[in-house]
């Protein structure tokens, strides 16, 4: 087996493995256009400690991405994307556990709350708790329309797309593959949304694809929307819980990024820190005991984030069910299933499903603090 461990967090600011030092040089109409849209954003990449590629990285991924140059580009055309998805959600996980008001208790007892929350909500499926059909019944959360509005402009993949034409590629064909591989290893991706709502006022929450596949990816698919949504909001507060007691100053980082001063984080990047929360007890830790592979369709890297309860698992079952199995398109997560009728979850552990694909020689990248 050939793979990679690197320490730190890192997932989709690998496409900047070096910055640019002047503006990428959009050549066709499309992108002359989102270019004079975009301002000062393109003006440069960001200068930040990313993961390079080394001659085995190459040989190790399960399509042929594209060049360097070209995922560049890519990376400065959906940027805003990312950066705009990330703050919007720590700034209504902020509003929903009330952080910074008169009333806010005190941060480090928030975090214990929302794990606890978490843990209680997986747990209630358990031995001695209330059954899978009780607990969708007792769910309050309101049924919502599925109908997601479409925003106007180019979406992250149309970018992509043109990005690749304008250098001759063809990004269709280059998802094609990707997606050929998958069926190859009997995997598909399942779409889950990116639309979720608030608890108790039925807000939205736009741009939740990641938690939603998350979520998912645990749960399997014998349950509710309503029970997906549930955990996925759950996980949300969780994680995001963390990074705002331990770097509060990261919204200001967002902002910075925004506006082209500073490194872009994305949703990834907040796992790391999640999974190795402080002074939360290891039985109402969920997230330690996760680990979340995400496969890139754009450059076929395959990245996993362990956390550091998940080799304690004793049970095959439990090793089972905390793999996440995660699919990344430009700025877009999606759930990974088996390629059945029922998309249902992939039985593997994590050491069995290494082994899957490093019988493809593909290379893994594990995060492991």
């Amino acid at each position: 087996l050939k793979y990679a461990s690197r320490n730190g967090s890192r997932l989709l600011g690998r496409f900047a493995h070096r910055p640019l030092s002047r503006p990428c040089p959009f050549e066709c109409p499309p992108l002359r256009r989102l270019a004079r849209e975009a301002g000062p954003m393109l003006a440069c990449l960001p200068a930040v400690h990313r993961r390079r590629r080394t001659l085995s990285d190459q040989e190790g991924v399960f399509i042929a991405g594209a060049p360097e140059k070209v995922q560049q580009e890519i990376a400065a055309c959906i940027k805003e994307d990312l950066v705009e998805d990330v703050r919007s959600s720590l700034d209504k996980t902020r509003a929903d556990l009330k952080w910074g008001s008169p009333c806010h208790e005190e941060t480090s007892r928030v975090v214990m709350k929302t794990y606890s929350e978490l843990s209680d909500y997986v747990n209630r499926d358990q031995p001695g708790k209330l059954s899978r059909a009780s607990t969708i019944a007792t769910e309050n959360d309101d049924e919502h329309d599925d109908a997601d509005l479409e925003e106007p402009g180019m979406s992250p993949s149309q970018r992509a797309k043109a990005v690749c034409e304008c250098h001759g590629l063809d990004f269709s064909q280059m998802q094609g593959v990707a997606a050929d591989f998958l069926r190859s290893i009997g995997l598909r991706p399942h779409e889950v949304g990116s639309r979720n709502f608030s608890k108790w006022r039925g807000r939205t929450l736009w741009n939740q694809c990641f938690y939603l596949s998350m979520a998912y990816a645990y749960l399997g698919h014998q349950v509710s929307v309503r029970r997906v949504r549930g955990l996925a909001r759950r996980f949300r507060q969780a994680i995001e819980a963390v990074v705002l007691e331990q770097h509060p100053s990261w919204a200001e980082g967002l902002q910075a990024s925004t506006e082209g001063r500073g490194q872009a984080m994305v949703f990834a990047d907040f796992l790391p820190l999640a999974m190795r929360a402080k002074d939360i007890p290891a039985e109402k830790n969920l997230l330690a005991k996760l680990v979340v592979c995400i496969m890139d369709s754009v450059n076929g890297h395959v990245e996993v984030y362990i956390g550091p309860g998940y080799h304690e698992l004793k049970d095959r079952s439990d090793q089972v069910k905390n793999l996440m199995l995660l699919w990344y398109k430009p700025a877009h997560y999606q759930c990974l299933v088996r390629d059945d009728d029922d998309g249902s979850k992939l039985e593997y552990t994590y050491d069995e499903f290494k082994q899957l694909l490093s019988e493809h020689g593909v290379v893994f990248i594990e995060t492991l603090e």
